[in-house]
Parts: C-alpha cells; sequence; structure tokens
C-alpha cells in the first residue's frame, strides 16, 4: 500500500514542478510584454533559477546520510512559497525571486525523488518506475502550455497560473508525513573532496559531460521556439500553446515507449537508439520555413528527446549503487550549469543566428554526446 501511496506523490510532485517549469518558454511573449523585457532575454527569468541548483549535490549527500524524505518535505515548502511569490509578482525581479524559490525546490526534489523511490524498487523494474516518472512529466509538458496560455488571456495575469499549482503541492507535502523513509547510509561527513571524488571517476565524469551535451539541446530549443514561432510564423499567445502541447505527445509516446520497452532492450541501448531520432530532428526545425515540417521535427525531437533521456536516466541510477542520491545530485546540478550558461548566454547565439545557429550547435552537441554514450560499456567502475 505504501509503495502505492510512494508513486503517487511522486507522479504529483513531478506534475507540478514540471508544470513550472515549461511556463518560461511558451510564455516567453506574455513574459516579455508583461513586465516590459526584451523577447530574447526572458531566458534570463531562469537564472536564479538555476543559479540555486548549484548546492544539489550537498543535498544529495546528505539525502544519502539522513535520509531522502525530509529533503523532499523542505523541497515542497520552497515550492509553496515560491509560487506564491511569483503568482503575485508585478516586476520581474520579484518573479525571479519566487523562481529562485522554486529552482531549490525543482533541483531538490529532482535529486531525491528518483533515488527515494530506487530504494523502494529493484533494478529489473526500475524503467517501468522512471517511466511513470516520466509519463507525468510528459503529461505536464503537454498541459503547461496550454493551460498557461488560456489563463493569461483570460486574466493577464500570472495569479490564476501559479496559485493552484501551490494548493496542489500541500497533497503529497500532507502524504508524505505518513510515509517511511528510504533507507540511509553510513557515509563520512559531508566533503566537498568526497563529492569531486565519485564525479572525476572516468566512466561517471563521461556520463555527466553527455548530460551537459544532451541537455544544450532543449535548453535553446524550448526556450526560442515560442520567439521563433511569434517572429517566423507570426503565431499569437494562443497558437503558440497550441504547438507546444502538439509536439509534448511526442514526449508523451517516448516515455511510454521508454517504459514498456527499456528494460527488455537494455536501458543504455535503447537511449542509444532515441537519441539518434533527436540528431535526425535539429536541422529542419533550425532551417526550415514549412510549418508542417517544423511540426514533424519537433515531434521527432521530442520523442527521441524523452524516450532515449528516460532510458538514460534509469541507467544512471544504478552507476553508483552506494551513493545513489549524491550521483543523482550530481546529474542535477549538471543540468543547473546548463542552464545557467545558456541563460547569461543564449540570448546572443540566438540574436546572433536565431534558431538556425541553436538548432547547429544543438545537433553537434547531440553528435558528441552519442559518441560518449557509446562508449560507456567499454569504461570500468571502480
Amino acid at each position: 500500500m505504501f509503495i502505492a501511496l510512494v508513486f503517487v506523490c511522486v507522479f504529483i510532485i513531478q506534475f507540478i514542478i514540471a508544470l513550472e517549469m515549461n511556463f518560461i518558454g511558451p510564455l516567453a511573449p506574455f513574459l516579455s510584454s508583461f513586465f516590459g523585457i526584451k523577447g530574447s532575454n526572458v531566458i534570463l527569468l531562469n537564472l536564479g533559477y538555476s543559479l540555486s541548483g548549484m548546492f544539489v549535490p550537498i543535498i544529495g549527500y546528505l539525502s544519502d546520510k539522513y535520509g531522502k524524505k525530509r529533503f523532499i518535505l523542505s523541497g515542497l515548502m520552497f515550492f509553496i512559497l515560491g509560487s506564491v511569490i511569483c503568482g503575485f509578482s508585478s516586476n520581474a525581479i520579484l518573479f525571479s525571486i519566487g523562481r529562485v524559490l522554486i529552482g531549490i525546490s525543482y533541483f531538490t526534489l529532482m535529486s531525491t525523488m528518483l533515488s527515494y523511490l530506487s530504494d523502494f524498487i529493484n533494478y529489473e523494474n526500475r524503467g517501468k518506475a522512471n517511466g511513470i516518472m516520466r509519463f507525468s512529466f510528459a503529461l505536464a509538458i503537454l498541459i503547461s502550455p496550454v493551460y498557461a496560455s488560456f489563463i493569461v488571456n483570460k486574466y493577464n495575469n500570472l495569479k490564476f497560473v501559479y496559485y493552484p499549482l501551490a494548493l496542489i503541492a500541500i497533497i503529497p507535502f500532507i502524504t508524505l508525513i505518513f510515509l517511511p523513509d528510504s533507507r540511509k547510509m553510513s557515509t563520512p561527513n559531508v566533503q566537498l573532496r568526497n563529492i569531486f571524488d565519485i564525479a572525476k571517476k572516468p566512466k561517471n565524469l563521461q556520463i555527466l559531460t553527455s548530460l551537459f551535451l544532451i541537455i544544450t539541446a532543449p535548453t535553446l530549443i524550448y526556450n526560442y521556439l515560442g520567439l521563433h514561432l511569434s517572429t517566423n510564423f507570426s503565431f499569437n499567445q494562443s497558437k503558440i500553446g497550441s504547438f507546444y502541447s502538439l509536439i509534448a505527445i511526442g514526449t508523451i509516446l517516448g516515455v511510454i515507449s521508454s517504459a514498456i520497452f527499456s528494460d527488455k532492450v537494455g536501458n543504455l541501448n535503447y537511449s542509444k537508439l532515441f537519441f539518434c531520432l533527436v540528431i535526425i530532428s535539429l536541422l529542419p526545425i533550425g532551417f526550415t520555413n514549412n510549418l508542417l515540417i517544423l511540426a514533424i521535427a519537433s515531434f521527432v525531437f521530442a520523442l527521441g528527446l524523452d524516450g532515449g533521456f528516460s532510458a538514460f536516466q534509469t541507467y544512471i541510477t544504478e552507476v553508483e549503487k552506494e551513493m545513489r542520491g549524491t550521483f543523482l545530485s550530481l546529474m542535477y546540478t549538471v543540468n543547473a550549469l546548463t542552464i545557467t550558461f545558456y541563460s547569461l548566454t543564449a540570448s546572443k547565439i540566438y540574436e546572433f543566428g536565431g534558431m538556425k545557429i541553436v538548432s547547429i550547435i544543438s545537433f553537434v552537441f547531440i553528435v558528441v554526446s552519442l559518441y560518449l554514450i557509446h562508449n560507456l560499456d567499454n569504461i570500468k567502475q571502480d
């Protein structure tokens, strides 16, 4: 019974944090107008959000030592507070402060939830478990742009976008109080050296490098696709939201297929196959002037990215069995570093070459990451 409740809590948490994470790209034209900032600079609203992820390795290390549940509860508290602040924000600075708190929540929750779940489920079934988490993520991506676009079109503010998320977050918070904690590891006191020792193992370092290269593509594509549609295809906010939801069907199919087949095929092999789909899709996204081709390429991109990433993430959970929370937190630190880097540089990249340069960079990085992933089985882990 408690396993079912754990799944329900994780599903709800994954859903609301993914829902919020995917507001910025589709709402870029609205946020630019609402806060009076340049469209290409909307990505800067992610800066504080991503910087908050720099402390995640310490959180992951502590969660291995003291248990994950308390950190999940703390993450939910930050999410509720951040959502309330974002909801009544009337300027970009206050909104950014709210997103810093949500960022702390996101990286705390993402670095502990999968590890928490993995402590109760064996590796043979972990692909299905991770698939359920990723399905929640995919469902959020499908709903997020339409939901957010509808609300801002109807009310022209952010209150009714964010307040419902804060209320929903209370449900898993209360439920988790009564659920068991995960197993605790006998780890030494927190030292940066211990975290670095895990990160610099050859196999781990190659995985973390691959993650940076992979995460580059969605960070650039999804943050600027809304502006691309607005500028080059004359889409309004409602049409942008619908387009994002349309390609999110690819995400859902990718996640479902991963949950069903990745354990049978092998998670690493499955991720290689689906990342090849990403490679095929990237250049058409940047270079086509045909809306149908753009829609198909975006759909294939989402299908390949989330199908491949779901399987790859499951593979990663077994790399450091005894320090799983610490290593998964390093994964989300790479996520934070990637978002931070592009929050500072992506506006210049987009202004320089639009979606063409964005798609070229993404294409090259995914090709290199696929090469690194292909060689992972040849590296022996200590």
